[in-house]
């Protein structure tokens, strides 16, 4: 277990000075379903990680989407994408420095792309605005469905003595999860034939309340019931504040 966790490690260190964000994603992930939450702080950073890399690559596509077809900046990340596809040659790595320096300085948008990293740059972002951080997670595999939660303090200047971050580790129940997802499932066929034909009848339970039944369903227990309790917890006089405003 201890040499996976130590190439996991190179390999978040390597993608991260790379700037392969989908590789980090997926080595960070890893790397959190190898260790577990034992140390808080190492899994809260992987968790996080994971989750920029993965937004991120989400949000490069709906920039890529946004951007005029004779823009610059889409010029500039299409020939990003072809040469991430051809592998790690030298030739391409020069171009694609350049295609990134060019990104950094004319694009906006780009820069705000870049995951927090490590977990202290996120704290000092955080710190700005006075807020935390909630991220959860589901990892699955056939066997099992675990759902990962971490909840992030604002702060300018961790330091050794200063309180770590808030996660956890909770087991789904999978029967519940199923139930949960064809109830989703309804809803969304219920609404798309309501929206493709406006006469449609349906004879069943409306939309609103099987969304009721869903959302009892995923507060419960089986599912989100002991990672929302946590974060409750975790947020405390914030989220009454919050509340209460």
């Amino acid at each position: 277990v201890e040499s996976a966790q130590e190439a996991l490690r190179e390999a978040v260190d390597l993608g991260v000075k790379a700037e392969r964000w989908e590789a980090v994603a997926q080595a960070s992930r890893d790397l959190l379903d190898c260790t577990g939450v034992w140390d808080p702080r190492a899994a809260a950073e992987m968790l996080v990680l994971h989750q920029a890399c993965t937004a991120r690559a989400a949000l490069e596509k709906v920039l890529m989407t946004a951007l005029p077809l004779d823009s610059p900046e889409r010029v500039a990340l299409r020939k990003r994408n072809a040469l991430d596809a051809g592998g790690a040659l030298k030739s391409a790595s020069v171009q694609r420095q350049i295609v990134d320096a060019y990104l950094s300085r004319a694009s906006p948008a780009w820069r705000r792309l870049a995951p927090k990293f490590p977990l202290a740059d996120l704290q000092a972002s955080l710190a700005a605005c006075g807020t935390h951080a909630v991220c959860l997670d589901l990892h699955e595999t056939l066997h099992e469905a675990v759902l990962y939660l971490a909840v992030v303090r604002p702060e300018a200047a961790p330091s050794d003595d200063a309180a770590p971050p808030v996660v956890g580790r909770f087991l789904l129940d999978r029967a519940a999860l199923a139930r949960a997802r064809k109830l989703a499932a309804t809803v969304r066929d219920k609404q798309r034939r309501r929206h493709l034909d406006v006469g449609y009848h349906d004879d069943g339970a409306p939309p609103a309340h099987i969304l009721l039944s869903l959302v009892k369903e995923v507060e419960g227990a089986a599912l989100l019931g002991g990672a929302l309790a946590a974060v409750e917890e975790a947020l405390g006089e914030e989220r009454l504040a919050g509340r209460s405003a």
